[in-house]
């Protein structure tokens, strides 16, 4: 009887927290939103947005208008241009971008700074990280029948092992990702990736504990550093099951070299997609609040420096006359 008593009482308590708030009331400037990665892939660019405040629906957030500076290594390079781009994904809703002129390269510091006489000033500044060349990667299949994803089934284990030269200097930053190269004769599918390196535990391990954490999220690829293999040959483990596996299906291979900044970001993107409990307590004040990283100053948003590797390899079916 007692139980039930403290959760009817419980449930009172917390029910009595709510009240209705005039939201106008809390209404803060917009400041201005950096978003911005940077390569030797491609000339700098930069969206350049405002924050908006939550009741309003579909604000217009664009500011074509700002002053746009690019700076390299502290020295003034050139003013961004606004640019509407083609958007092939969605032709309704082309791209919008400040563009630059300027390629930069490994090492690079690179800082953007975004003014409007509304909204003030903010900047970003990142470096621009060395590229860690992939040396060679090898996979091994096996194929197994039991329960897998709820239902009684045979599937294909596939084992890589991906083998690069890790940076003599500490704290690197790193992100590994596979993904489907191209279509087969079963069509494209969402690959079922498991990051089972001990290097992508440790950020787990790190974080384990808070409330509601049910681990990161690794859709988008597995981020991982040094701190265990700083300077050493390494070879990187990740496995792939699938329940169709083509006679030959490709896959890429790529590890992201980060800058800290861009790696605390993706970070915490991660620990929120993978604590949506912890999230929705977080805004009722049960859970300390989960906070996206920003190196911006003056604003809000992201300047990452990065470069990848990538190699593409071809996934032939052992079993697949069996």
């Amino acid at each position: 009887m007692k139980p039930l008593l403290y959760m009817i009482l419980s449930g009172i308590i917390l029910t009595s927290c709510y009240r209705k708030i005039d939201l106008d009331e809390y209404r803060t400037t917009p400041k201005i939103v950096i978003n911005s990665t940077v390569s030797p892939d491609t000339v700098v660019m930069a969206s350049i947005t405002r924050t908006w405040f939550y009741p309003d629906r579909s604000p217009y957030v664009n500011l074509p208008h700002a002053r746009v500076e690019l700076y390299i290594n502290n020295q003034y390079i050139e003013t961004m241009q606004w640019k509407t781009l083609d958007n092939p994904g969605n032709p309704d809703q082309p791209d919008t971008l400040f563009l630059s002129d300027t390629v930069p390269v490994e090492g690079d510091k690179i800082k953007i700074v975004a003014s409007t006489p509304e909204y003030g000033t903010a900047t970003a500044e990142d470096v621009i990280p060395k590229k860690v060349p992939i040396k060679d990667i090898k996979h091994t299949i096996k194929k197994g029948n039991g329960v897998y994803q709820g239902e009684l089934a045979d599937y294909y284990e596939i084992y890589y092992e991906i083998v690069f030269d890790e940076f003599p200097e500490k704290n690197n930053y790193y992100l590994a990702r596979i993904t489907q190269a191209q279509t087969d004769y079963y069509g494209y599918h969402t690959l079922g990736i498991d990051y089972i390196d001990p290097v992508f535990k440790e950020q787990d391990a790190i974080l384990d504990g808070s409330m509601a954490f049910n681990g990161l999220e690794k859709r988008s690829g597995a981020l991982f550093t040094d701190q265990s293999i700083n300077g050493q040959t390494y070879t990187l483990q990740i496995k792939e099951t699938a329940t169709k596996l083509g006679e030959a299906e490709q896959r890429i291979i790529s590890i992201y070299s980060l800058s800290e900044s861009y790696f605390l970001y993706l970070l915490s993107l991660q620990k929120i997609a993978g604590s949506t409990l912890e999230g929705g307590l977080g805004n009722i004040g049960l859970a300390e609040p989960l906070r996206v990283y920003s190196n911006v100053v003056g604003g809000t948003g992201i300047l990452g420096g990065n470069q990848h590797s990538e190699k593409a390899i071809t996934i032939n079916n052992p079993f697949k006359n069996n």
